[in-house]
């Protein structure tokens, strides 16, 4: 199964995207190159409405975010281009047990992604060092979305449950909570119709070059034995629906130099056409 399209990719607009060649222009060169028809922009944000979670997302708002839409706008009447969707990732407000996002600012989006895995970002000091509270925070960060008011405009579940800058292994925490556990998020998601990620950042790889950055190699014994195969059987177990994304913060980076890895695992879990979301297509 060929997979055509990536719905996670991050400009320079995204604090954490240090590379200047970030921009809309030279990520469609890209597309172009991996014969993907559609790409998502998704920067990080905030919605100012919300008090502040971590100082990290003070700049990043929705007008911050919205500087990209006519930039996107034009790039769509380009020739040869592949479809664009204008979108954000937005973050877990522990605060208040839901999305920092209000439903009027997510209604300017084409589509948006919820992480329930920033726990470097959302949860309190401390937290992270105890492994069974680490992953119940993300089961309940991911219940909150779905059964927030907004979740009717969250698209996609970013990434679930593979922990971001996690001080161990994040690996560690998946068998901490049970399938059946899995499946109640799963189920929740599948009711609200919000597809799974899976996001080529979070597989094992090996580096067998001397750049790391952009020589990366996916192989098949190590995206086979991955743990985090069995998420994604239990997904699909549940009935959820699924987009790929990159999770790009660099035009180089290993996941999308290495797009081919999708086909291994969209093979790996038995991947058709009806298991990709209408979003993606």
């Amino acid at each position: 199964m060929k997979i055509t399209h990536d719905l996670h990719i991050h400009t320079t607009l995204s604090s954490c995207c240090k590379d200047t060649e970030a921009t809309v222009q030279h990520y469609m060169e890209k597309a172009r190159q991996l014969g993907l028809d559609k790409i998502a922009f998704t920067d990080h944000l905030w919605d100012s409405v919300i008090p502040l979670g971590n100082e990290w997302y003070r700049p990043q708002d929705v007008a911050h975010v919205l500087q990209l839409k006519q930039t996107v706008e034009d790039a769509r009447k380009e020739a040869d281009t592949p479809r664009i969707l204008f979108g954000c990732e937005t973050e877990y407000d522990y605060a208040h047990r839901a999305p920092a996002l209000t439903e009027e600012a997510a209604a300017q989006f084409d589509i948006v992604l919820f992480p329930n895995s920033h726990t470097h970002l959302t949860t309190p000091d401390g937290l992270r060092d105890d492994k069974k509270a680490h992953a119940r925070f993300m089961f309940d960060a991911f219940m909150d979305a779905v059964n927030s008011p907004v979740s009717r405009y969250i698209t996609v579940m970013a990434h679930p449950f593979m922990a971001v800058c996690c001080p161990y292994d994040n690996r560690e925490l998946l068998p901490l909570l049970s399938d059946n556990q899995y499946r109640e998020c799963f189920s929740a998601a599948k009711e609200k119709n919000i597809a799974i990620e899976i996001n080529m950042s979070n597989f094992k790889r090996h580096n067998r070059a001397e750049n790391p950055l952009t020589e990366f190699v996916y192989d098949l014994p190590a995206l086979y034995d991955d743990p985090i195969l069995h998420l994604f059987e239990l997904a699909k177990e549940c009935g959820c629906r699924f987009t790929f994304g990159s999770d790009a913060h660099a035009v180089s980076t290993p996941s999308l130099n290495h797009w081919h890895a999708t086909y291994m695992i969209a093979e790996l879990l038995g991947l058709t056409d009806d298991d990709i979301a209408d979003i993606a297509k």
